[in-house]
């Protein structure tokens, strides 16, 4: 099957093994059958109960699926990693795959999968951000471009879309795209940046805010391996879109209070209810009476939310 060639990945820790298991169950949804890695810091989910051939935990499922845990072995902030981790499964865990899928464990799969695979096929799978829109004249992308000539790295695309790094799919073919990501970190690093941090302001470098998306917005503007992109509504950021939801913000939607949060008038997202309609299975992380009030309280929440909106 097509899908014993692809494999997925997230990286982690703490409760955001609950976020990994509802991803999981929406690739399972839309016919996903193979291997799901999982990169951890700290303690591996306490729901991977079995054990690989190698020894590593793992949760084993119907149908060949099933999923790994493999600590990251980092001191650099988990978002920055997602490079260097897709050069480490490729190189050392699954050398023999023909596509690398990255999610954030904060994303749930709305489309069937084999979609998947075909996007990645066409060129580095990628999806635009919130705010989609950075022209070539723009002062901050023109600012990235200084420091990429001042890297040794001279940008030789002209580029006007900034893409969230929720998630990346990138075919064997174009593994120069994920080594040149790593790369472009790794000048940071020495530019001043720590990637132990999510956000950080450089001296010297002040245009720099969400890293692991400002550096592959770089090595767009500096590889020439072709993109499959697809605009803002690939998340459920703008209606209308088909592949993917991304529960964007804080509190996560295994942690919101939606009651609570509707009299306050936040609405409901596209993202919440997804993500609970992925939470019974396979994998259960939740119980069946915490599934009931969850979905009772969305319900209620979304009733609130015809009456009260932030203005």
């Amino acid at each position: 099957m097509p899908t014993q060639r692809s494999v997925v990945f997230t990286l982690l820790e703490s409760h955001y093994h609950l976020g990994a298991a509802v991803l999981f169950n929406s690739l399972y949804a839309a016919g996903f059958r193979g291997k799901c890695l999982i990169g951890h810091n700290g303690p591996p989910p306490p729901w991977c109960t079995d054990r690989s051939p190698e020894g590593r935990p793992r949760w084993n499922g119907p149908e060949g699926f099933h999923v790994e845990c493999i600590p990251t072995e980092t001191a650099w902030h988990l978002t920055n990693h997602k490079p260097a981790f897709f050069l480490r499964l490729w190189r050392d865990i699954v050398p023999e795959a023909e596509r690398l899928y990255y999610f954030d464990p904060d994303v749930v799969v709305k489309r069937e999968w084999l979609y998947f695979e075909d996007w990645a096929d066409h060129g580095v799978a990628l999806v635009q951000d919130v705010n989609p829109c950075m022209p070539a004249d723009h002062p901050v992308r023109q600012a990235w471009a200084r420091f990429l000539r001042e890297a040794g790295f001279p940008p030789t695309q002209a580029r006007d879309a900034y893409y969230n790094g929720g998630f990346v799919g990138i075919h064997r073919r174009d593994l120069a795209f994920a080594q040149l990501w790593h790369h472009l970190i790794e000048a940071g690093q020495s530019a001043g940046f720590t990637p132990g941090t999510v956000t950080q302001v450089m001296k010297h470098y002040p245009y720099f805010r969400f890293a692991d998306q400002d550096f592959l917005a770089m090595t767009t503007m500096v590889s020439p391996i072709a993109l499959s992109t697809i605009g803002p509504s690939g998340m459920d950021f703008f209606p209308g879109g088909t592949q993917l939801s991304h529960a964007m913000g804080s509190p996560k939607p295994w942690l919101r209070r939606y009651v609570i949060r509707a009299l306050k008038g936040i609405p409901l997202a596209n993202a919440d209810r997804l993500f609970w309609a992925n939470a019974a299975g396979p994998i259960r992380v939740f119980s069946g009476a915490r599934l009931v009030w969850e979905k009772s309280a969305l319900a209620l929440a979304a009733l609130v939310g015809r009456f009260y909106r932030r203005a």
